[in-house]
């Protein structure tokens, strides 16, 4: 996978302190703490609608907290937009892929950030570039059939999250947000997603993932968080003497 940095294993990467949201009065994130090192792959588990989501989409700025602190490497930061996560080094893949219809495959996969070159007078983009990365990081995100120019409205619910995935890849982040992120893929696909989150903590990033399914639990992820309304449950040590929890857990999700 296209990791290009390796950051020190142990270190603080992400904490959060009393993070809290609510929509109508009602509280959907309360009061929540928790820390993660670089290398942590965190599983975050629940029901639907315990808040698992609106705790992703704070951490990358798609969602402002209305309580708390989020912390980048020790250093309190404001996410008030997914740019600032970006800039801060957090990207996220979302359970809907949120595509631009009227995009090309590769224009999504670097929308922002396209390669470019200068001409005469100015910058622009240079979309042979473009197409012949696509096409490479397509092939590390499960799917290489996918052509770089084809209009992002005609694709599939699986191969938008490939596409999701190798703009996920492109950007290089070193806090990585996952929600469901191998849902409606196959099983090549749903192998080379866990490959990217072994990968991933490999390289030292850190890895947040929401997920329904134990065995993707048992096999990347090192600690659980459990939520519950909105609030923290329980947070535990993966191992396979937890198997028959985690199963407990995931039947009321």
């Amino acid at each position: 996978m296209s990791i290009e940095h390796k950051i020190e294993r142990g270190c603080s990467l992400l904490s959060v302190t009393g993070l809290t949201k609510s929509y109508d009065q009602v509280a959907v994130v309360k009061d929540v703490k928790f820390a993660v090192n670089s290398g942590d792959v965190i599983g975050i588990i629940g029901s639907n609608g315990s808040g698992k989501s609106t705790l992703l989409h704070m951490l990358c700025g798609f969602v402002r907290p209305d309580l708390g602190q989020i912390f980048i490497e020790d250093k309190p930061v404001s996410l008030n937009h997914p740019k600032d996560g970006l800039n801060e080094g957090i990207a996220m893949l979302s359970q809907f892929p949120d595509l631009c219809p009227d995009l090309s495959v590769a224009e999504n996969i670097f929308l922002g950030q396209e390669p470019r070159k200068h001409g005469l007078l100015t910058w622009f983009i240079d979309w042979i570039s473009m197409h012949d990365m696509a096409v490479d990081l397509l092939r590390e995100a499960g799917n290489s059939n996918i052509p770089p120019a084809q209009p992002a409205a005609t694709l599939s619910g699986g191969q938008k999250k490939v596409v999701t995935l190798a703009r996920l890849i492109a950007r290089n982040a070193k806090i990585v947000l996952l929600d469901e992120p191998t849902a409606s893929l196959a099983l090549k696909q749903k192998q080379v997603t866990m490959q990217f989150i072994k990968e991933c903590r490999k390289r030292g990033v850190a890895v947040l993932l929401i997920t329904h399914d134990p065995e993707e639990v048992l096999e990347v992820c090192d600690r659980v968080i459990a939520i519950q309304l909105g609030k923290i449950a329980d947070e535990f040590t993966v191992s396979p003497d937890c198997e028959e929890k985690l199963t407990k857990l995931l039947a009321f999700s």
